[in-house]
């Protein structure tokens, strides 16, 4: 039963993602033809953003596209002004990462940005700090008592450990490290950004992790995320 359970469920993911194939390529061109600028928003889950492309690898919303961002993208050159993406590439290990954003670059216009939210890597490692800031406390409480309610002890090796091995995270990145890949797939300009701010009107607010959760989740998605943008700066 278990066993027939199972090959029900990879059934319907297969006719899902089928049929999310097969409406893909009209979906695309429709959105291009109404669009003067074009957004494509990746890995978008419960966060569908209006005026972008939506897309995601479980395709469970009318409107988003079914894309599977271990995979090449499929768009053509130079197709897009904007990429957004939030707690995605942690999804994907070290070289699917750096596939993932040279596939980013391909896709975007010249003079088009990027904008990539993700765990940092460094405010996990402050955990171990002695002196703790009060956002680290609040944070460690609000995950831990989430993640282990029943835990006699909330200790910082189980924040680092949700971190690094729940959700299907593969690979969790410092600053250094994505900034290093984004300069290998052709980005510049690369900045660090607020949470929900940019000096681009079409980038601001546009992160969604923390809402519909706990009254403080979104201070908490912020506390845990880095945000990174950068350029594909037109040559010459």
């Amino acid at each position: 039963m278990v066993a027939l359970a199972r090959a029900a469920r990879a059934l319907r993911c297969d006719l899902t993602h089928l049929a999310g194939l097969t409406v893909r390529p009209r979906a695309i061109r429709k959105y291009l033809r109404a669009r003067q600028v074009a957004k494509l928003h990746l890995g978008c889950g419960q966060n569908l953003l209006s005026g972008w492309l939506n897309t995601d690898m479980r395709w469970l919303h009318r409107g988003v596209v079914f894309v599977n961002a271990a995979a090449p993208l499929p768009f053509a050159d130079e197709t897009f002004d904007y990429v957004f993406s939030e707690h995605l590439i942690e999804h994907l290990d070290y070289d699917a990462g750096r596939v993932f954003l040279r596939e980013c670059f391909r896709v975007l216009k010249p003079g088009g940005r990027i904008r990539i939210a993700t765990p940092s890597l460094e405010t996990l490692v402050e955990f171990f700090a002695p002196d703790k800031t009060d956002a680290h406390r609040r944070y460690m409480q609000w995950l831990l008592s989430w993640r282990f309610p029943g835990a006699a002890k909330h200790r910082e090796s189980m924040v680092i450990n949700c971190a690094l091995s729940q959700w299907g995270h593969r690979f969790v990145y410092d600053r250094v490290t994505l900034t290093d890949v984004l300069k290998e797939a052709g980005f510049a300009d690369i900045l660090t950004c607020e949470a929900g701010q940019s000096d681009h009107e079409a980038l601001c607010g546009v992160e969604g992790r923390g809402r519909g959760r706990a009254l403080d989740s979104e201070e908490m998605a912020a506390f845990e995320t880095m945000v990174l943008e950068a350029a594909h700066l037109p040559m010459g």
